[in-house]
């Protein structure tokens, strides 16, 4: 829908409208399309001033600005957005501005886990796990689970057994000595 007001964008973060009804046209999380570039609202100060993920570069004025409404937004008890589903499906955990189909954020210098797991009728259970804490980056693959067997490159295993782990700059294949990849 296009927006009350125009806007001249500069080549900054901060948007400043003429005209315009930030506070009641558009909530953080919604994307604004300015002169052909569209970005997301991460803040909005007052009617006529916001603030946007990424710097607009085409700085001419546009008087007919257009609101890509978010599909969904969850708010913690301080207003702030802890999910985020932007109008073209992309899903934030801990951002407004999810930039890809599944964007996870998160600033804390603690342990910050994202796994994906995943435990058929048969039992076998498979866990991706991405975390980082103390500028150190780990990702691991792991089948697990008492008597459980899982197929991999032709093996056959049981148990629990590290796929694959990378942590920092280095790269383990197979924890598991007796089978090797």
């Amino acid at each position: 829908s296009v927006l009350t007001g125009s806007i001249d964008a500069t080549a900054s973060t901060a948007v400043v409208g003429v005209g315009t009804l930030f506070t009641t046209e558009l909530v953080v999380g919604d994307r604004i399309t300015v002169t052909g570039e569209t970005r997301t609202v991460t803040a909005i100060t007052d009617a006529t001033n916001l603030t946007v993920d990424t710097a607009f570069t085409d700085t001419a004025n546009d008087a007919s600005p257009d609101k890509l409404a978010a599909i969904f937004l969850a708010r913690d008890s301080s207003n702030a957005v802890k999910l985020a589903i932007n109008d073209l499906g992309n899903v934030g955990i801990g951002t407004a501005a999810p930039s890809q189909i599944l964007h996870a954020y998160s600033s804390a210098d603690v342990n910050t886990i994202i796994k994906l797991q995943n435990d058929n009728a048969s039992g076998t259970a498979v866990t991706a796990s991405f975390n980082t804490a103390a500028d150190t980056a780990n990702m691991s693959l792991i089948s697990h689970g008492t008597g459980r067997v899982l197929q991999r490159y032709g093996i056959t295993l049981g148990g629990y057994n590290e796929i694959f782990s990378f942590t920092g700059n280095g790269l383990i294949v197979g924890t598991n000595a007796a089978k090797p990849l």
